[in-house]
């Protein structure tokens, strides 16, 4: 089981922000990111959003540093946590552009990198910056596919309509083997697909423990889901999101699991149902130090449970 934890302070995403953060300090989120890699959290995560609307940014927050440059920089102050996407809109950048940003940040980690990718929902962000929402799809199909031909082939080809190459060099190449995994975000039905055909796994975001059995069941009958023995990974959250699938507003209360054996109980039903890491979120904390305190628990007394 992996384990991925979101530092505190960096954004201000309402659901899920504790108490203390809107007076948090970068130093304060560093301090609990070098913490994590001390703790054995698998990865450091990020999520992504360019530019948001007004009224986006009274649901999302308004504050969503680049996910890329974000990980570069706790890549460079850590040794060994592993650097998560979570999700990476990949059709929101030049395919080039990221392409090399990512590859580079997986030579210089040495191989510390996964990428959870994902279409977005905020149909003015792609507006914005240009690129066409309603072929966002497409798109992402064709830059998960170029990107693994980019990152593998000495001599890369691709003939799509979105994006074509030949007769290029990138260099530096990942030295992740064959290169880093890309989960494939998102709770629809299309995601799903795109999980089974695209995919090294899949990341959704407000899926119910309940309905995962009958999701993974949908993708491993797909077509281009392969051999039933494929290596796949599923990583969801520990908290049970209470929000719209496409606007985020909140729908209820979000439920976070907060005691030994809620957590447990919870971490048990989501590996019954095929789940191999975890998105961990913790109950509201008033200060930084009660949250260093709750994630030093949870290492100490959930995490080894589950190491295989």
């Amino acid at each position: 089981m992996k384990f991925i934890i979101f530092p505190p302070g960096l954004i201000n995403y309402p659901t899920t922000t504790h108490p203390w953060e809107a007076t948090a300090t970068f130093d304060d989120v560093m301090e609990i990111v070098l913490a994590s890699e001390r703790l054995s959290y698998d990865y450091v995560t990020m999520p992504d959003h360019i530019v948001i609307d007004h009224h986006a940014a009274e649901l999302l927050g308004s504050r969503w540093p680049d996910p890329i440059t974000a990980l570069a920089y706790f890549a460079g102050a850590t040794t060994s946590i592993g650097l998560y996407t979570s999700v990476l809109v990949i059709p929101y950048r030049n395919l080039f552009v990221q392409a090399k940003a990512l590859a580079t940040l997986d030579w210089m980690s040495k191989g510390r990198l996964a990428l959870a990718i994902g279409l977005g929902h905020l149909e003015s962000e792609y507006q914005a910056l240009g690129v066409d929402f309603a072929k966002r799809g497409a798109i992402a199909n064709e830059y998960i596919e170029a990107l693994r031909i980019l990152w593998t082939s000495d001599e890369p080809r691709y003939e799509g309509e979105h994006v074509s190459f030949d007769d290029i060099v990138l260099d530096p190449k990942p030295v992740s083997d064959p290169c880093p995994p890309i989960y494939i975000g998102g709770n629809s039905k299309p995601a799903m697909r795109r999980a089974a055909r695209l995919g090294d796994g899949w990341h959704p975001w407000t899926v119910q423990p309940g309905d995962l059995p009958g999701c993974l069941e949908y993708i491993r009958s797909q077509p281009d889901y392969g051999a039933p023995d494929r290596p796949f990974e599923v990583i969801m959250p520990l908290s049970r999101l209470n929000v719209d699938d496409v606007t985020h507003e909140e729908l209820g209360d979000t439920y976070v699991p907060g005691t030994e054996d809620e957590i447990v109980e919870d971490i048990e039903t989501l590996i019954a149902a095929g789940t191999t890491g975890l998105l961990t979120y913790f109950p509201p904390t008033s200060s930084k130090e009660e949250y260093l305190e709750r994630i030093t628990w949870f290492a100490e007394t959930i995490i080894p449970r589950y190491r295989s």
